[in-house]
């Protein structure tokens, strides 16, 4: 598996789907990509972890009532895309390059502040869905770097998600969470990503966890499912019971994503959350909660 992206969209036939976001020690970034023939958003929020406080600094969508700055190809192999306004108007500038050559998106704000974010590839993480032009990408735990145009850096821990679809579901409704337990701000013990969703009429889930002990040891439950604030894996290496629970809400950042075809509210919880492992607490870490339930198309 190559260590960078393929071009976004993979095809303009396609449902296409790229997020990422990002742990820094007082900072959580996210940003997202969503591609359908009807509509283009993409958007990026942040937050301050020692408030609470949450700031949108880019979204920009293409549906039934508004036209978003076009994200556009700039030439390099794999993913690299630019915001560029043909229209003149003032907007906040976005490039995210994820090639052979750079990992590094930077955003330039309408305020004038400035970020970079570096990123390595870390384990990646996919697998097939049947069709060949079809994409599924997990790179759960990114080392990364924030830098801000003040000059202060901080380091980090990054996930991102990438997938693609030929023929998607009209209906769809979807639970995610990516939960970091740190070791300390250079190093990760675990992390845990897990999915549960209907799709059209096929039910689909899975619970994984990755452990930072003798090399990057990827496990899978043998059965999972989601409430709204815990997540349950069952049967994973010799523990009858794997928990994620989200014990605090940071903050909430939501996006309607609406055109003629499709209606879809998406929400992204920046959650505290403890891992209990056979009813005994064993780490406690933040975690990313994403829900998102509406047609598609």
């Amino acid at each position: 598996m190559s260590d960078y992206q393929p071009v976004f969209p993979v095809s303009a036939a396609h449902h296409d789907s790229l997020q990422y976001h990002f742990y820094f020690p007082s900072t959580f970034i996210a940003l997202r990509l969503f591609y359908t023939q009807s509509l283009r958003h993409y958007s990026m929020w942040c937050a301050d972890l020692a408030t609470g406080s949450l700031q949108e600094l880019i979204n920009e969508q293409d549906g039934a009532q508004t036209k978003a700055v076009p994200l556009r190809v700039t030439g390099r192999e794999g993913l690299s895309l630019k915001a560029a306004d043909e229209e003149g108007r003032s907007h906040q500038q976005l490039t995210i390059d994820d090639n052979k050559e750079l990992h590094e998106i930077s955003a330039t704000l309408t305020d004038g502040r400035s970020i970079k974010i570096s990123f390595g590839s870390g384990p990646i993480h996919s697998w097939m869905t049947g069709d060949p032009e079809e994409v599924v990408i997990h790179r759960p735990v990114m080392p990364c770097q924030l830098t801000t145009n003040d000059g202060k850096t901080e380091s980090g821990f990054g996930y991102s998600k990438r997938y693609s679809w030929a023929s998607p579901p009209n209906h769809w409704c979807y639970r995610f969470v990516h939960a970091l337990v740190p070791a300390d701000q250079q190093a990760w013990r675990e992390v845990y990503w897990t999915a549960d969703a209907q799709f059209g009429d096929g039910k689909y889930d899975y619970f994984k966890r990755l452990t930072n002990a003798e090399g990057a040891q990827l496990e899978a439950a043998a059965d999972s499912y989601h409430q709204h604030s815990r997540v349950v894996g069952l049967q994973m290496s010799g523990t009858e019971r794997v928990e994620v629970k989200l014990t605090r809400e940071v903050c909430k950042w939501q996006a309607d994503m609406r055109s003629g075809s499709m209606n879809s509210r998406m929400v992204q919880r920046l959650c505290e959350c403890e891992v209990w492992v056979d009813g005994h607490l064993a780490h406690k870490g933040l975690a990313l909660n994403e829900y998102c339930l509406g047609t598609l198309g």
